[in-house]
Order: C-alpha cells, then structure tokens, then sequence
C-alpha cells in the first residue's frame, strides 16, 4: 500500500496542531517541546487552492 494511501485510508493523522505565525514557528516549538516531546514542526499554510501535500512526496490531496 503507497504511503497517500494509507494517509487517505488511515488518516494517520496527529494529536494537536497549533497554527502560528512563521516568525514565531521555532520559538514555540522550542517552548512546547519542553512540555510535550515529539513537537515538530510538520508544514507550512500556502495559498495552492485546495492542494494539500506533505512532507513525503508522494502524498498529495487535492480533492476532498
């Protein structure tokens, strides 16, 4: 099974999400770190119309 599959099956998705300015993205991943390990920062809001990608390639959602 191709990992788009398995995110469009699985949803494989994550347990919170905290949406912040690029300029304050590092500093808060820092601060939330120290309380939750594992933070990271996962990608970035574009204005691509609907198109979702990720950080493997291959996984790429344009249609809902």
């Amino acid at each position: 099974m191709s990992s788009r599959e398995m995110h469009r099956t699985f949803n494989m998705g994550m347990g919170m999400l905290v949406a912040v300015s690029s300029d304050s993205a590092d500093s808060i991943r820092e601060w939330l770190a120290n309380k939750l390990p594992g933070t990271k920062i996962v990608g970035e809001v574009t204005n691509q119309k609907g198109l979702v990608t990720h950080t493997d390639p291959n996984v790429v959602f344009s249609e809902y």
